[in-house]
């Protein structure tokens, strides 16, 4: 279960849409794993995402801090999405 006060990674160079698209993205990562969310949905989200954090050594980096703070991994996430061909996806 994701801890109430989490510091989401950020990047001090984003702007202020671009740190909202990311955290939409996590907030969609959380719903996930807490409740199940629409694949379309998440993966329409983690474009959006990739588009802000295209470099995948950077995207690495997020998971692995958004991971220590949530202990949600947004790599087992989209995999998980990708890989399922039902409308409705949850771990």
């Amino acid at each position: 279960m994701a801890r109430n006060n989490c510091n989401y990674p950020l990047m001090k160079d984003w702007t202020t849409d671009e740190i909202i698209t990311v955290c939409n993205f996590y907030k969609k990562i959380e719903t996930y794993y807490i409740s199940g969310i629409s694949r379309d949905e998440l993966l329409k989200s983690y474009s959006d995402y990739t588009k802000v954090v295209s470099s995948k050594m950077l995207q690495k980096r997020i998971d692995r801090e958004f991971q220590k703070e949530t202990d949600y991994s947004i790599y087992n996430a989209i995999r998980n999405c990708e890989n399922s061909n039902k409308k409705f996806v949850k771990p």
